[in-house]
């Protein structure tokens, strides 16, 4: 707790000095995924699009560039975040207590692997078949012709949702760790959070039931999972309590 008696310039300097690091370390990592594996990258994210026997274009001097340039960054990104978040820690964990240390630590430790399963679930279970869905049930009599920044961005757009949901358990743990919720109260919202979860994955998923139900079920899945560890929050609570 010595840390919180530093002056305000002190914390400034600090603070400085892990935006530059974190800075630093992700430009080096994107260099290096630029320099040794681009075409590996690009190649892993266009596979589900290819499979359905599409090849992307650009139609820019620079769109090129810019693709592999995108998937590069988004790579240097995932390879230097355990230097990010380290950077941030040392930062924060100074003005904490040691069971506040501990719960930062899993909480981010455990947040990172549930984003990640999320990215992964969504990528191989959900994007090939509503690629599919939208080519070839929705396309018309139109020719596709896919801009290869156009398609990572639908792949950033479509993906980052599915890791947001699974934090789901993560997200009921801290809040009943602090009391906020209540496993009896997230029974008794269920219906409600069912109809509201069908309406998300209508509106973050393409219009086909497919590609909806392959992202409400998880969603279903997770918080009836997050019951559960209320449920066991609340438990050991007591236990303290009584003891």
């Amino acid at each position: 707790m010595a840390d919180k008696e530093l002056p305000l310039s002190a914390h400034f300097k600090a603070l400085r000095r892990v935006i530059l690091v974190s800075v630093i370390a992700v430009g080096l990592t994107s260099l290096l995924c630029f320099g040794l594996w681009r075409e590996l990258l690009m190649g892993w994210l266009t596979a589900p699009i290819q499979a359905e026997g599409q090849k992307l274009i650009f139609i820019g001097v620079s769109e090129g560039f810019i693709a592999y340039f995108k998937v590069s960054l988004m790579a240097g990104l995932v390879l230097a975040s355990p230097v990010v978040v380290w950077q941030v820690f040392s930062f924060i964990l100074p003005a904490l207590y040691k069971n506040e240390r501990v719960l930062v630590l899993t909480a981010s430790l455990v947040g990172t692997l549930l984003f990640l399963a999320g990215l992964a679930f969504g990528y191989i279970l959900v994007l090939k078949p509503a690629l599919g869905i939208l080519l070839y049930q929705f396309g018309g009599n139109f020719e596709p012709q896919i801009t290869a920044n156009y398609y990572l961005d639908f792949v950033g757009r479509f993906l980052l949702p599915f890791g947001l949901i699974f934090e789901m358990p993560l997200l009921a743990w801290l809040l009943a760790k602090a009391g906020l919720v209540k496993a009896q109260s997230l029974k008794k919202w269920r219906r409600y959070v069912v109809i509201i979860i069908l309406f998300l994955a209508a509106v973050l998923t393409p219009p086909d039931v497919v590609s909806q139900l392959l992202l409400a079920l998880p969603m279903l899945v997770l918080y009836e999972v997050s019951i559960r560890i209320c449920q066991v929050v609340e438990a050991r609570t007591a236990r303290k309590k009584a003891s």
